[in-house]
């Protein structure tokens, strides 16, 4: 089968935008996850305007006023 250059250049350029594509999309994939994790492992709170860890709220706080309890 006989392909022109041009029609080789557009399919280069096609396949290209696509690989340039899917590794955006999996670099913010990967910094989702990332964030989550981070955020996850830091276990903090908001409670009142200030910042508390979620073991001090554990101890601090009862069940009511410390809904993340229950999820962490």
């Amino acid at each position: 089968m006989f392909v022109s250059s041009i029609q080789k250049n557009k399919l280069l350029k096609n396949i290209y935008l696509l690989f340039l594509l899917f590794s955006i999309y999996f670099l913010f994939l990967s910094l989702v996850f990332f964030f989550k994790k981070e955020i996850r492992e830091e276990h903090r709170v908001v409670l009142d305007g200030r910042v508390n860890s979620v073991e001090g709220c554990k101890r601090a706080r009862p069940m009511a006023i410390c809904p993340l309890r229950r999820f962490l």
